[in-house]
């Protein structure tokens, strides 16, 4: 090393020094590929004493037959990600190779800098695997295909985990296979369908007990009796089984973690388990809701339908936007931690975050549950964005046509009530053309206007029923098939944001529907961007904040963002543990941040309470649909202020220290 630490003006004891004290794997070869500098990383990663490398080549110091694990790069800056293997588990490490320069310019040294990004990596890639998991439920994929992506996920996670996913029949009893991509079938064909029961392996008694079960070794545990012989023949050693909940607290099924040696999981894969719960939760629960309503569609009414849809969509959007807060959340903090060269992925996972939350937007859209928020919106994008969802809804017998205006056809307004107008007109059009035909989606900028166009190729509207198809409750469909609520809402939409609703339309030549709407100037709100360091320090605050939140991730990720701001932070799961907490601290607390929807008291009534014995306490509300929030809040304390879910750590501390303000 002393040639090297002349040509750097330092003592060799030094440069040592430096180097060995930096958390990453350093090498400096010469010209020839010969090592000149190795740092103490990069001697305990290869197990080598550094005298036994100064001097040699890869070839001489691992063997002519074993590959160079760290690229030796060339004249330019190399960048890559390699795997190796350590101690027998794969670690991924992020590598920038590049050249050193002598003052003449001439090549002397390469040098090379590898880092440990493997829990940095395998989170980027459990989040963004969550989205796509979470877009396949949005978009209407087959249960048993999300189910099979879910334990994909999560075996990706744990080298060596053979993940299953079990649901539970009608009558709850008795256990279907659903997922199981690394397990063999005969095992899988064997235990479908047994009953759940005391005694009944990790999955059937995780079920009957309602709480996680943990066997260590099934050859040992008795619980694995009546299955010991078939775990064996397949090497089963170990089996971890989660139930599945549904949002009322019925269990749904089991996910189960196999692996075929005796363990006990570690905190990081009972973490996973619960992951994994809450995402086939959400999935299982909405294949049950749907199979529900196709089985008394002919029974109900349209009315008593779309509550039913309307119920099933809040329950999900509430899951959907708690995940998503935390999945954009720490991922708005992973970003801040980066280098500039490793933000893409940390960027993709939050381009992907914001996909997910419009889909949860468009399903809230049918029913109005969506928190209410006046915008500048470009009308354009709006019809763009609802692309795929109208041609859901319509069928492969009708041709969609969009036909957009060239320019920004910008307009005030909530972008529900806007999706809600388009889904009605569409719907409207896709009962006029029973046979199929052509539906046009046009927009154009007329002045002071914006007009949207609905135009379809149907059976029109006789004179006789154009007076009335505005009118709540009118309908010319048979009993049971509408609402007569359609129109009626799209005209009260579009009063409301004073505009107003043309129709042409005649017997057996169509109908056009043009809506036209005050044109706006603005230019839109921005997404909300990771916090500038000025504005973060505007932000920073010494006040006392109660976080009263059920869901353990997104209740650490706030207490987590308001510590970091200065904060002090008192934590609760429950309305009862916030008002223990309230009794200690109640001279203290100046703000009260609480969840809406949590078991047992409300957020709303929380605060109630708390507003009573201290008016001037300033509290905000945090939910992720508008339902439990328009039906509560006109009881909630004056003032309250409101944050809708999803959002960032950045918005988060805006609005709280806006709340205290």
């Amino acid at each position: 090393m002393r040639a090297w630490a002349s040509q750097l003006e330092a003592p060799e004891e030094l440069v040592g020094a430096l180097l060995d004290g930096l958390h990453a794997v350093i090498s400096v070869k010469d010209t020839d590929g010969r090592y000149l500098i190795v740092n103490k990383g990069w001697t305990d990663l290869h197990r080598v004493h550094a005298d036994s490398v100064l001097g040699r080549t890869d070839a001489e110091v691992f063997g002519a037959g074993r590959p160079t694990r760290l690229a030796l790069g060339d004249e330019t800056l190399e960048e890559s990600v390699q795997t190796v293997e350590v101690d027998g588990e794969e670690r991924i490490f992020a590598t920038r190779t590049y050249p050193l320069h002598d003052a003449a310019g001439e090549l002397i040294a390469i040098c090379s800098r590898s880092i440990d990004v493997t829990r940095q990596q395998r989170e980027e890639g459990l989040r963004h695997g969550s989205n796509e998991v979470l877009e396949l439920v949005a978009t209407g994929a087959p249960l048993e295909e999300v189910l099979e992506a879910v334990a994909t996920l999560i075996e990706a996670q744990s080298p060596g985990l053979l993940a299953s996913v079990l649901r539970l029949d009608d009558e709850g009893l008795r256990v279907k296979h659903c997922a199981g991509p690394s397990l063999p079938r005969e095992y899988m064909d064997a235990i479908d369908g047994e009953l759940i029961g005391p005694q009944a392996g990790s999955c059937g008694t995780a079920a009957y007990r309602r709480e996680q079960v943990i066997v260590e070794d099934i050859m040992e545990d008795p619980l694995w009796d009546p299955y010991r012989s078939i775990a064996a023949r397949f090497g089963l050693r170990a089996c971890w089984s989660t139930p599945i909940f549904a949002s009322d607290g019925s269990v749904l099924g089991t996910f189960a973690m196999y692996y075929l040696e005796p363990r006990l999981p570690e905190p990081e894969e009972l973490r996973l388990a619960e992951i994994a719960t809450h995402i086939a939760g959400i999935a299982i629960e909405r294949h049950k809701s749907e199979e529900t309503l196709r089985r008394s569609e002919q029974e109900l009414r349209q009315a008593h339908k779309m509550e039913a849809v309307g119920r099933l969509a809040g329950g999900i959007a509430h899951d959907f936007n708690n995940l998503l807060t935390a999945i954009g959340g720490y991922t708005e903090l992973l970003i801040d931690k980066l280098p500039p060269e490793q933000r893409d992925d940390a960027e993709q996972i939050r381009h992907a975050t914001d996909r997910a939350a419009a889909l949860t937007k468009q399903l809230l859209a049918f029913t109005r549950r969506q928190v209410v928020q006046r915008e500048s919106l470009d009308l354009n994008d709006v019809v763009r964005d609802m692309d795929r969802l109208l041609r859901r809804l319509i069928g492969v017998d009708i041709e969609l046509v969009s036909v957009l205006a060239p320019e920004p056809a910008r307009v005030e307004g909530d972008r529900s009530q806007l999706e809600q107008v388009i889904v009605n007109l569409v719907l409207n059009a896709r009962d006029a053309m029973p046979a199929g035909g052509k539906l046009v989606i046009a927009t154009a900028r007329e002045e002071e206007w914006v007009q949207l166009r609905v135009e379809d190729s149907g059976v029109g509207i006789e004179d006789g029923v154009r007076p009335h198809i505005f009118e709540p409750f009118f309908t010319t469909k048979d009993p049971g098939r509408g609402t007569g609520l359609g129109l009626a809402t799209v005209l009260g939409i579009v009063e409301q944001s004073e505009g107003r609703v043309e129709l042409e339309s005649a017997p057996g030549e169509g109908s056009t529907f043009t809506i036209l709407l005050p044109a706006s100037e603005g230019a839109g709100e921005a997404p909300a961007q990771a916090l500038h360091p000025a504005e973060a320090h505007s932000l920073l605050g010494t006040e006392t904040v109660l976080v009263v939140e059920d869901e353990e991730v997104i209740r650490t990720l706030v207490a987590r963002t308001l510590r970091e701001q200065g904060y002090r932070v008192l934590e609760a799961r429950y309305g009862s543990e916030a008002l223990e907490l309230w009794e200690e601290h109640r001279d203290d607390i100046g703000l009260l941040v609480t969840d809406i929807v949590m078991p047992g008291m409300s957020g709303v009534e929380l605060a109630r309470r708390v507003a009573e014995e201290r008016p001037e306490l300033r509290i905000l509300l945090m939910s992720g649909f508008a339902e439990p929030a328009a039906g509560e809040q006109v009881s909630a304390p004056s003032g309250a202020g409101f944050l809708e879910k999803p959002f960032t750590p950045s918005e988060l501390v805006r609005r709280v220290r806006e709340a205290l303000a």
